[in-house]
């Protein structure tokens, strides 16, 4: 076999395996704030998790979140969202070692955001 076909060879096996991925990814999930869907959420109704220090996010609510999903490890942070909303939103992600790709890969994310003092957006998913 020629370095032309193997190397046609990976780049296929790799298009194919981002391909199956993107097919396998789960759609988000909306939580309701205002109606306390998870109980204790309402909490961060209309709050900026993302203030300045970014503590309500990396801290209070990553603790939230990693309690209701008994995580054992939990990664937070505040991230520019830029899409057609463009706000800033408070992701939460679990990761776990996936033995068949040798690397972490995220098992659980969720992402809270507020639009004013009355409305605020949480969803999660396990991709």
């Amino acid at each position: 076999m020629t370095i032309g076909r193997k190397m046609h060879c990976v780049l296929t096996c790799c298009l194919f395996l981002t391909l199956f991925q993107q097919i396998l990814c789960a759609d988000w999930i909306n939580v309701n704030v205002g109606k306390n869907e998870w109980p204790g959420i309402n909490k961060w109704l209309g709050k900026n998790l993302c203030d300045s220090n970014q503590k309500a996010c990396t801290t209070d609510f990553a603790d939230f979140v990693k309690s209701r999903i008994h995580a054992s490890s939990i990664h937070a942070g505040c991230e520019w969202q830029s899409d057609s909303s463009n706000h800033i939103v408070c992701w939460v992600r679990q990761r776990s070692y996936n033995a068949g790709t040798a690397s972490k890969r995220t098992v659980y994310e969720v992402q809270f955001w507020s639009d004013n003092s009355t409305s605020s957006h949480c969803q999660y998913r396990e991709p």
